[in-house]
This record gives C-alpha cells, structure tokens and sequence, in this order.
C-alpha cells in the first residue's frame, strides 16, 4: 500500500461500521474495496457509501487555484474524495491521517503513489519541514470528533493547528473545516463524540460560528469564509460567507414553515448563523492577499460578486459565476464528460431539440485540466416547478413524432448488444430484462430522434426573456427512441409529485395509473412496444449510461437500480396480454 506508519498507536474509526473497517483493512484494490461495499456478504449502509465516495468531498479542492505541482496535504479530513479531486489539478498530494483504516481506503480509492500516506499520532509534531506545503486542508470539527471529552482536547488541536502553520508556506493557504456549535444546541441528538456545548463554547460560536479562534491562536489568519450547505457529508452549496443572506433568499422559496424561518431569520441579518459547517481559508501572513478560490478565478473577476459553487452528483462541480456557469471536472473520466457535454451541446443545435441549447457552450483549460463554460442565463421570477414541467410537455411536442424505425437499428440497441451494455446490465441485476428486450423487441418500430437523454424538470432552465432551455446533454444522440425522453420524463414527474421509487414510477406507467399531460405524450411514443416493454428500454438505458465509471464513483445508485431491475423481470415474467 505504501503507507508510511510513523504512529506508535492507532484512533478508532468509530462512525463506521466494523464491515467497513475490516474492508478497508483487507481490500488490495480500489474494485475489491467496492467489490465488499455493494456485494460483500454484508453490504455497507446506503449513507456510509454516500459519505465516504460521494464526490462532494472532492468539491473543497476547488477553494483553492491550485497550480500544477502543487505541493498540498490532507490531514485527517475524512474527506475522502479530495485527494484524487486534487490530483486532477495536479497537485503533488500527501495524505496524512490518525485513522489507519481511514487512511487505507483513501489511499485505495485515490491510488496514491508509495510514500504519499502516513500513519500519524494525533497532537504529535508533523514529520515535514517548515513551509513544506502550498495549500493544507484540516477539519478541526472531525479532530474534536476524534477527541471527544479528553481533557486535554484543547490543548491536542492547538497543537495540531500549531503543526499546520510551520509546515505551511508562506504564501500558502489552509482550508479549515470547521462546525458551527450553535446547530447542536436544538434537540437531544448530537453526533457520535461531539460534545454538547457550554456557556463559554456558544459565546464564542455567538461572536464567530464558525470557529476561528484556535486558528488565530495558532497564528493562521482567517481570510475567507465559505459555508457549506446543507451539512458537511451531503452539502450542495458552497457559498461565500458575505452571499449567504442573498442566496438564502434567493434558493429558499417559503415552501415550509422551517424555510420560512429561514428565510425570515436571514433577511433579519442573522445568515452568519444559520450554517451547520463552514471552510475558513487562513492565511500565515497579516499582509497577505485575500485567497481567491479556482471558482473566482473560473467564473468571476475581483470586481463582481463572488460565485458559488455547488457540487454535482458525479465527480464535478459548478460554478455560479456573475457572467458564466461553469463545470469543473474533480476526476480524469469527468474531463473526458465535460468535454464531451459542451461538443453534444453543439451537435443538439442542429436538432429538432435546437430550440432549446444553449448558445455559447465552450471548453477552456486551467493547466491540463479542461472546464466546461456556459453562459449564465437569468431565470424569470415566476419561475417554479410547475413551469419547468410545462416546459417538458413543450419540448416534448416541439420534437414531434421523429421518424419509425426499428429498436434495432438505434444507439440504444448499440450499447445493449455491447459488452459493456453486458456489464451494466449485470450490474443492475438486470440479466432477465435485457435478455427479454434483446430476445422479443429488435424487430419493433417506435419514433427515432434526437433525444435529450436525461430529461427533467430539474434541467429546465426558464429564461426571464425567450423559451425555454436545457442543460446537461452530455446522454444526447441523434438517433434514439424518442420514448427515453418522455417516458423518463413522465417517471421521473412521478416520482416528484408521489415521493416514488424509479421502480414504482415506472410500473404506475405500465399499469396506466400514471396520469397527466407528459404521461400521455410519453404514451403516444412507444410505437410496437408494450408500456412494460418501454419501461424495460428506459430502465436499460439509464443501467447503461448513469455513470462513468459507476463502481467506483456512484455505489450508492446501484440498490436503487437493482430494486427497479428486479421488479421489472418480476413482472416480465408474468404472463402477458397484448
């Protein structure tokens, strides 16, 4: 493994269960590791997998413009996607951690080189020279964690933030995650070894929630302050502390009586402590310039507000800028996306879907690593959901019928034949599906178009002037059923409006308990095929192009698939009437 053990003792890993510390002892690859977290004897729970692959751990190596050859350490995060999302950029990253098993399945799932991991006794002196690294990213809210009620526990964190300033150059950046103690105070139930906060600990979350008194200490300068939204292990937002109020207002609609708290308490000026978890970026210097993140660098100049960032759900993230909306791939198979997304979204201008691209879609480069940018389009002010769903009935008209042909002759029935179509169905416990689809529908005509390939509510954007547009078209093709689109289009307005799995929306779609306008018009679009029959093409299609590559990055979609998969040969297997 190439981990160096430089620490006479080990910390427990404490908020895992013991399969996962036994997995990430035992595993000798990246695949066997994933091998015992989806299939192993005892599969690791759904929010353990999300936590520790999910690539919003990576998205805080975008807060720093970090150059290629970087020199950067992790230290204890836990944020296990980081390392490799920094090594996208290029940084030379070193993982250090006081949780051995922690620090085996980073280095697993990063492929770090040999002499980049070290063991570490927390609250001893760190083994590198002074001013070794440009950047250092710590978590002192996972450090606390760590030493629950020990006495000395304020004593063992200075010394550790202490150890981060001297091997922090001097014109370096640490990127401290912090957690704000005034969120704990509500309710009973506290994570595992955080302690409840006293007198003396809310006063001082009061002045400062997020945490920067032990940086100043220890002679870091906070300089910025991004919080993370909503919670640290599933955040979606990373917002800079002074557009907190602004976007609170903007992305919270009164839709509840919480979000209309939270809206009336960030109006009120109190947004600086509605965060759970913050990053402060701390500098050594008292002069030193404010730190810019790759964000600012990317989609915005000193003069305009500062963008925020959010992370997507497969190794990128985007970036809200004041002009642009930028991507940033985290991992090498995500540039290859990106790239692919921005070339798709040209060809699709020359489509009946044409209407509805983006103009302007283009691909720039920090160092070697490619970004997809688009130009940023202003919603109208009316806009909601339901809007966004009429739009998809629009699109969905706008096409057409497309042209008959036969499913076989599609780039769908492409993918299904392959090898890797193989592979993906496997995985999806699909193998009766697909075997049904190959054996009984190659000869069915359904419309052939150009398809979207991901088509729903959530990818409308609805302009303040002209129709309406679609992102994401990084599943488009020329030539596919048109019934991808719709009926996923119809499954997935199910599942938002009835709280519904992917299964049952499409089964309430074979069963014709399905009603409403996009429903009908997906309806009119299968052709030869039965509504089982199309269920089974929508579900293949999304087993084969949901992720890349979906073992490693996305675990945690493949249950979800497989209930659909099984339910579907389930009712294959059922005698059938035409």
């Amino acid at each position: 493994m190439g981990i160096l053990r430089l620490a006479e003792g080990d910390e427990p890993w404490e908020d895992v269960p013991e399969q996962v510390r036994a997995a990430a002892l035992r595993a000798t690859s990246a695949d066997a590791l994933v091998e015992q977290m989806v299939d192993g004897d005892q599969p690791w729970p759904g929010d353990v997998r999300r936590r520790l692959l999910h690539p919003a751990g990576g998205a805080a190596a975008t807060l720093v413009p970090l150059t290629p050859g970087a020199a950067v350490l992790d230290l204890g995060t836990g944020w296990s996607t980081l390392a490799r999302a920094l090594s996208t950029f290029g940084a030379e990253v070193t993982s250090a951690d006081w949780v051995y098993a922690r620090l085996r399945l980073e280095t697993l799932l990063n492929d770090a080189p040999a002499g980049r991991a070290v063991h570490l006794d927390l609250g001893r002196a760190l083994p590198w020279p002074d001013r070794t690294f440009d950047a250092v990213f710590v978590d002192t809210a996972e450090i606390r964690r760590l030493l629950g009620n020990r006495a000395d526990a304020d004593a063992v964190l200075s010394r550790v933030l202490a150890e981060v300033r001297r091997v922090l150059g001097d014109d370096g950046v640490a990127v401290v995650g912090t957690h704000n103690r005034l969120s704990d105070l509500p309710g009973e139930i506290r994570p595992a070894g955080r302690r409840r906060a006293g007198a003396r600990e809310v006063r001082a979350a009061l002045r400062s929630p997020w945490d920067d008194g032990p940086l100043r200490a220890a002679g870091l300068r906070p300089a910025r302050v991004i919080a993370a939204l909503p919670r640290r292990d599933a955040w979606r937002w990373m917002v800079p502390q002074e557009r907190l109020r602004e976007h609170l207002r903007a992305q919270l609609p009164p839709s509840s009586l919480r979000r209309r708290a939270v809206r009336a308490a960030a109006a009120a000026g109190g947004a600086r402590w509605l965060a759970r978890d913050y990053y402060v970026l701390a500098r050594t210097a008292h002069d030193g310039a404010t730190p810019r993140t790759l964000g600012e660098v990317l989609a915005g100049t000193s003069e305009q507000p500062a963008p925020v960032t959010m992370a997507l759900s497969d190794a990128r993230v985007a970036v809200l800028g004041s002009r642009d909306f930028v991507k940033v791939p985290l991992s090498a198979e995500q540039q290859e996306q990106v790239v692919a997304e921005v070339r798709k979204t040209h060809e699709a201008a020359g489509t009946a879907l044409g209407a509805f691209t983006l103009e302007g879609a283009r691909v720039e480069h920090w160092g070697a690593v490619p970004y997809a940018v688009y130009p940023l389009v202003r919603s109208r002010g009316s806009s909601d959901l339901h809007a966004a769903r009429a739009a998809l009935q629009g699109v969905l008209g706008e096409v057409g019928g497309g042209e008959m042909a036969l499913l076989r002759e599609t780039a769908f029935w492409a993918r299904l034949v392959s090898p890797r179509g193989q592979a993906d169905a496997a995985g999806a416990h699909a193998h009766a599906v697909r075997d049904h689809v190959l054996a009984t529908c190659a000869d069915a005509r359904v419309p052939v178009g150009a398809t979207h390939g991901d088509l729903h509510a959530g990818n409308v954007l609805l302009p303040a002037t002209g129709g309406p547009q679609l992102v994401d078209w990084n599943r488009f093709e020329t030539n596919n059923p048109l019934l991808l689109d719709g009926v996923f289009a119809a499954a997935e307005e199910f599942r938002a409006a009835h709280r519904a799995t992917f299964a049952e929306a499409l089964l309430a779609f074979v069963d014709g308990t399905m009603g409403g306008r996009t429903a009908e018009r997906a309806r009119a679009l299968l052709g030869d095929l039965r509504p089982l029959e199309a269920a089974a093409v929508v579900f293949l299609d999304r087993a084969m192009t949901y992720g890349q590559p979906r073992p490693r990055y996305r675990p945690w979609t493949l249950p979800p698939l497989r209930r659909t998969g099984e339910a579907l040969a389930a009712r294959l297997a059922q005698p059938q009437e035409r």
